[in-house]
């Protein structure tokens, strides 16, 4: 009788052991293992919405990195300068070569200075791993939803974009009863920093 109790009394000393080193870990680790979280419901509702046209957008962490006050349209795109008096609309599209043009590197600053001068109104909605399918969805997305219309569009692809669009996104794309393509699902877990590094030809 007594082994009874001493087995339950091990057991649950164990338990709150394991529940307080489980607490303490959680506790000092919490930004750590949470970064991935939305900031606001604002953010999450525009992610769900969205990602679920174009696959995936932009990591609501590697915003705070790229631009200084990041609002919950730079999930999908960054309004580089704004000019009221704009005679021509320049989009920017692609992987994260064009969303590193960004308030932190002077690839920007050079590039606003030109707008500036030229009186254009630069648009970036560069998103990482990106690829022309992608491109050709966002594009219809901030036309309809966001009232951009460029004069001038610039896309930038290079052989990641080929590969992602053969090995990641080819089984994702849905198309209509006439054949018309229309969005890119996402994945389960999917995740705009995770590449398909081997597929079927």
């Amino acid at each position: 009788m007594k082994n009874i109790h001493l087995v339950i009394a091990s057991c649950l000393i164990s338990i709150i052991l394991i529940y307080t080193v489980l607490f303490i870990y959680t506790f000092f680790n919490f930004d750590k293992e949470f970064e991935y979280t939305f900031k606001t419901s604002e953010n999450l509702n525009f992610h769900q919405k969205y990602s679920k046209k174009i696959h995936h957008i932009r990591e609501e962490n590697a915003l705070d990195l790229l631009f200084k006050k990041p609002e919950v349209k730079d999930l999908l795109f960054t309004t580089i300068n704004n000019i009221e008096d704009k005679e021509i609309i320049v989009l920017f599209q692609g992987d994260s070569w064009i969303e590193q043009i960004s308030e932190n590197l002077l690839s920007e600053s050079m590039l606003k200075k030109f707008s500036n001068t030229k009186k254009i109104n630069t648009i970036n909605a560069g998103i990482t791993s990106f690829a022309p399918s992608l491109m050709n969805i966002q594009y219809k997305i901030l036309k309809k939803d966001f009232n951009i219309s460029p004069n001038i569009l610039i896309i930038y692809v290079d052989q990641t974009d080929i590969g992602d669009e053969v090995c990641r996104y080819a089984k994702n794309k849905i198309y209509s009863n006439l054949g018309e393509f229309k969005f890119v699902k996402n994945e389960k877990y999917s995740s705009s920093y995770r590449r398909s590094r081997f597929c079927r030809l």
